[in-house]
């Protein structure tokens, strides 16, 4: 299929390319899930759509972080941009995050399925310390494993 495209957008994503992708194509692929997974997806966080969209496109699987498991619970898998999100909570904060994961892999029905192309992801969210926190992750269903691909969180309060 050729679909016609600016060539000041073709150029953007030439540029861009070179963070995640090798082609331009894979650059502009990338674009337009995004643009899908954020319309079908509202309420999460762009940042933490964008990471999910990334980790889909790239099949980021648990045996793919396996080097990444959690401290905290030898089911639970980080991804390298989770693992940077948390790094920088505060303490109390990134020990919650680590207790509502393990929560998370016991309880399948505490957060929401994600819809559209991200029907395989799960979004929880919860308030902390005037905090919005949102968990993006996936369930391995074969070895009961989970895998959280992204956090983000918003100042919503004093």
């Amino acid at each position: 299929m050729l679909v016609d495209l600016p060539d000041n957008l073709y150029a953007c994503a030439l540029r861009q390319c070179r963070d995640y992708f090798t082609t331009p194509d894979e650059q502009l692929e990338f674009w337009s899930r995004l643009g899908k997974a954020i319309l079908d997806n509202p309420e999460p966080d762009v940042n933490l759509v964008a990471d999910l969209v990334l980790a889909k496109m790239r099949r980021l699987t648990c045996r793919a972080v396996a080097s990444r498991r959690a401290e905290y619970c030898d089911k639970i898998f980080e991804s390298a941009g989770f693992s940077a999100a948390c790094a920088v909570l505060p303490p109390g904060i990134r020990q919650n995050v680590g207790q509502t994961l393990c929560t998370l892999l016991d309880n399948e029905t505490a957060s929401h399925r994600l819809r559209g192309e991200l029907d395989d992801h799960f979004l929880y969210q919860w308030g902390e310390e005037s905090q919005l926190l949102q968990v993006g992750y996936r369930r391995e269903p074969s070895t009961q494993e989970l895998i959280a691909l992204s956090l983000a969180r918003r100042y919503v309060g004093l």
